[in-house]
């Protein structure tokens, strides 16, 4: 690590032999660097965004909505060769990330000052609404930008936020991490933590950077629903944010996810139903419900609760869009709910992704004559890991026996499923238990072997 007087020499060289030098030091050197001056910290900007471009984390990014997390971002896409890098961006809240920090370390002094600074730094007179208009205004014009991604959460659990990397999620919690490690009290905890749900100052700042730069049609929403919504979760507070900001009408791709939830057998995940049926332009919906703990691992038995996502409190909501993309993965599907939704949005669909369900093996049949009738689907892919009472089978195998097809001796079948697809190309890769790729009518899909799952 540079120390803090081979900071100052460096600062103190020509700009050209400044810059030789940072070529030569690691991330972690050139993160330390960057607060030490006004100068090394517009020298180390480009050269910490090379390195977070090799480790392929520029195009598709995420930053906490920390101070030096947004500052960072704002060098990074003020040099245009690595703003054009930029397709996918995504913020994770600094804020809930210290909820679940105090609730972890039972609230030390310092994830308490770090909070009492983060929440100063939001603040109607703080930096936070500046730095967001500043990094949409270098953004606005730029033709690799597909999407921006805010996150809303509905109840109290975001403890996998921790888990996936962000910028500057090791800054904000590295004296929390060390303290926590001589305790043994860092761990991916199971506590439902009732103070963390998006608040509306977390919603509404980055929204009003997004309006005034012409950026709101970029916007995907995260919805995390709860098993324990919070009562610091104003819904209809969220959806007037939204309305205000012309969100609710210019939103197209939504994502609904339970990050995590514990074994229940008393308590179903609830939903922001208003909040969903407010969204009125939706043409990709993608619902992710929560694998539990070593759940479909090989040599494991894949496990539900009653708190698992369901689809029948979900799909309803979203009765005034035209969905184009629909992506279902690790949720109980209700096949009357689902096979009503398909035939809704039958005539639009162009990608329909059914991954992991919870669903009995008679009800595929009635699924793939709807696919095989959508006149723009494009991409089809489905996989289960359910299996019929008290047998081994994979969907595939449960297909192949029933409708008798031979699959002796070929790499390259044509088969025929009878009252569904009329024409099947099924391509056997050398691994028969990984994956299958199946070419029909031209549509990639892909029909995925897994470890079943008891009824």
């Amino acid at each position: 690590m540079a120390t803090q007087h081979a900071k100052g020499s460096l600062a103190a060289l020509p700009f050209e032999l400044t810059d030789s030098i940072l070529s030569t030091l690691s991330k972690q050197d050139l993160l330390s660097i960057r607060g030490s001056c006004r100068t090394l910290h517009l020298a180390a900007a480009p050269r910490l965004a090379n390195v977070y471009e090799k480790e392929q984390r520029l195009g598709s990014s995420s930053f906490l909505t920390s101070r030096r997390a947004l500052r960072t971002l704002l060098d990074i896409v003020r040099v245009p060769e690595y703003r054009m890098k930029i397709r996918r961006l995504a913020f994770v809240s600094a804020t809930g990330l210290l909820h679940v920090l105090a609730a972890q370390l039972e609230r030390p002094r310092s994830v308490e000052s770090a909070f009492a600074r983060q929440c100063e730094f939001e603040d109607a007179a703080g930096d936070a609404s500046r730095l967001f208009r500043q990094i949409f205004k270098e953004l606005k014009d730029s033709e690799s930008l597909e999407s921006i991604r805010l996150s809303i959460y509905f109840g109290p659990d975001i403890a996998t936020d921790l888990n996936p990397w962000c910028f500057g999620k090791s800054h904000l919690a590295e004296y929390a991490i060390a303290d926590s490690q001589k305790r043994g009290a860092w761990n991916r905890s199971h506590k439902l933590i009732k103070t963390s749900a998006t608040s509306s100052r977390d919603l509404s700042i980055p929204l009003e950077a997004l309006r005034e730069n012409y950026l709101v049609g970029k916007l995907q929403l995260a919805v995390h629903v709860s098993t324990d919504p919070s009562s610091n979760f104003k819904e209809n507070l969220m959806i007037k944010i939204l309305e205000e900001n012309g969100a609710t009408k210019s939103v197209q791709s939504v994502h609904i996810l339970d990050s995590h939830h514990r074994k229940m057998d008393d308590q179903r995940t609830q939903y922001p139903s208003r909040l969903l049926s407010a969204l009125a332009n939706v043409q990709e919906l993608h619902v992710t419900g929560y694998l539990h703990e070593k759940s479909g691992m090989p040599g494991c038995e894949p496990s539900w609760c009653k708190a698992c996502m369901e689809i029948a409190p979900i799909l309803p909501s979203i009765y005034v869009s035209k969905i184009t993309s629909l992506s279902l993965s690790q949720v109980n599907v209700n096949q009357a709910v689902l096979s009503g939704f398909l035939s809704r949005h039958q005539s639009t669909i162009a990608v329909l992704s059914l991954l992991n369900l919870k669903i009995n093996f008679g009800s595929w049949k009635g699924i793939l004559k709807l696919a095989s009738e959508m006149p723009r689907l494009e991409t089809f892919h489905a996989a289960s890991l359910r299996q019929r009472p008290g047998q081994g089978d994979t969907l595939l195998d449960c297909i192949i026996r029933e409708y008798q097809i031979d699959m002796e001796g070929n790499e390259d079948i044509q088969l025929c499923l009878k009252k569904t697809v009329e024409k099947f190309r099924l391509v056997m890769p050398r691994h028969r238990e990984r994956s299958c790729i199946v070419l029909w009518d031209g549509l990639n899909v892909c029909l995925r072997a897994g470890h079943a799952i008891a009824v």
